[in-house]
């Protein structure tokens, strides 16, 4: 019994696998000056800074959210920054009811505290938002 058959097939299988990635859909290029956003405000409850427990939550939901708006080509994900008892987290792209759609069952499943919310802006800095209370208030 050859085996030479199998293994021409496995190789076209491979070749035709690397080929269909190639014609994947390519994220939109994003712009945050000009792009919608969603905004996460995570209070902190050691006040102005995080202590290194908080941090380490903070960057685990950070990861799990950008992989998701990777994995589902929604925007991207942009930075945190740290200051007046909050996390601020920043994703821009094309729709932020989108972009916030896809990491909402990842949100769910995190613990915020009361006086976190998010934002969901319309457009460029200035542009209509909405607030979405976290934590469940």
């Amino acid at each position: 019994m050859s085996l030479q058959p199998l293994f021409q097939a496995l190789r076209v299988f491979v070749v035709a696998t690397r080929v269909l990635r190639g014609f994947r859909r390519t994220p939109p290029a994003v712009d945050p000056a000009n792009d919608q956003a969603v905004i996460l405000k995570l209070k902190l409850p050691s006040g102005e800074s995080a202590c290194s427990e908080e941090t380490q939550r903070i960057e685990g939901l950070e990861e799990r959210i950008e992989e998701e708006i990777d994995e589902l080509q929604t925007g991207e994900y942009d930075r945190d920054e740290y200051g007046d008892g909050f996390c601020t987290i920043y994703m821009y792209g094309p729709n932020a009811d989108s972009l916030y759609s896809s990491i909402q069952p990842i949100l769910n499943s995190f613990p915020f505290l009361p006086g976190s919310y998010a934002l969901k802006r319309y457009g460029k800095p200035g542009s209509p938002q909405v607030q979405i209370p976290m934590a469940g208030e």
